[in-house]
């Protein structure tokens, strides 16, 4: 039996400039920095090579299913196109009791798009165990990293080129490109475009999600809605909004050789679809610096770039105990890849 495993990384966006949408468009024109931070899923991937190895499958799943201390997810989702099978579960350690259609979730279209680019001739049944740490519509790219790092493992399973790995990756989704390298970089058109890549930063991260998740789509159409919606060329990112809710401020604590200017023009629109992503901004503003803080992405986890780990997890602690979700990270220079 083959198995591989590999690791998701989350990411941040340090700027994110959005433009109106064109007429002649359907997605909105972005500039953003990503970063990538130490909070990642797991993905454990099985494939049977005969009867034997496929009871052993189906036997250590329904173990792990019917775990009570493991996972919350109810049972397997299976979706099958050509001669490929895919079984995925979620083992859901968020705390949102995550149930992902399997048809949808972008781990299982990695696989079929890699399958069909392989012309897999002979049925193939693929396991995936995917250990879930980053929390969904939290604007942490979880979706888009889990299924980078699918293909990390379809591109040794199938023997694929990364050039076929990056096409495949640039039709899924757009923020999957940037977790084939990770790390920090600059990103343009839909956000699949890399137009420069950066040091990664080394500093550590504050993360805190509020109890409601913000959808991507509402997000963007909340923006077009509270600013203007269309626009005739779309050629102009719309007015800057940093993290600043309240307080004085101070250096961007992760400066280092660096000049970072905390950015994210979606930051209006997703606190008008929820409101508590403010009180999160206020909380990271008064403990880490206004100027440190930020929405990640379309959210709606905001992060707080902090002076020190310790300072991390301590604010962490006082987040939880506010009920929120919280984790203390790093940036660190990691993409979807195989585990040694």
């Amino acid at each position: 039996m083959k198995k591989f495993s590999a690791i998701a990384p989350a990411k941040i966006n340090l700027t994110l400039k959005v433009a109106p949408l064109a007429e002649d468009k359907n997605k909105h024109e972005v500039e953003t920095v990503m970063q990538t931070v130490t909070l990642h899923d797991t993905l454990f991937v099985s494939i049977p090579e005969n009867e034997a190895d496929e009871l052993e499958v189906v036997n250590k799943r329904n173990r792990k299913i019917n775990d009570a201390y493991g996972i919350k997810e109810s049972g397997v989702q299976t979706f099958k196109e050509g001669n490929l099978e895919v079984s995925i579960v979620i083992d859901d350690l968020t705390g949102q009791n995550l149930k992902i259609n399997g048809e949808d979730n972008l781990v299982t279209k990695a696989f079929c798009a890699c399958a069909k680019k392989a012309n897999l001739a002979k049925e193939m049944h693929i396991e995936v165990l995917l250990e879930k740490n980053i929390p969904a519509q939290a604007g942490l790219g979880g979706g888009s990293s889990d299924a980078a790092a699918a293909l990390a493992i379809a591109k040794e399973l199938f023997g694929l080129s990364d050039d076929v790995i990056a096409e495949i990756a640039a039709e899924l989704g757009s923020d999957i490109a940037f977790f084939l390298n990770g790390g920090r970089a600059k990103m343009a058109g839909d956000g699949s475009v890399t137009t420069e890549t950066l040091d990664s930063l080394k500093c550590p991260v504050l993360l805190v999600r509020p109890n409601d998740g913000v959808s991507t789509a509402e997000c963007y159409a909340k923006f077009d809605e509270l600013n203007g919606a269309i626009n005739g060329d779309g050629d102009k990112c719309a007015a800057p909004q940093n993290g600043a809710i309240n307080g004085d401020g101070g250096k961007f604590a992760a400066a280092e050789n660096a000049s970072v200017e905390l950015q994210n023009d979606l930051q209006e629109a997703a606190v008008s679809l929820c409101p508590e992503i403010k009180e999160v901004l206020n909380l990271l503003s008064e403990n880490c610096g206004s100027k440190n803080v930020l929405l990640c992405g379309s959210g709606s986890c905001c992060f707080g770039i902090c002076e020190s780990f310790d300072q991390a997890r301590k604010l962490a602690s006082l987040a939880s105990k506010q009920g929120y979700w919280s984790r203390a990270c790093s940036c660190v220079n990691l993409k979807g890849t195989l585990k040694n």
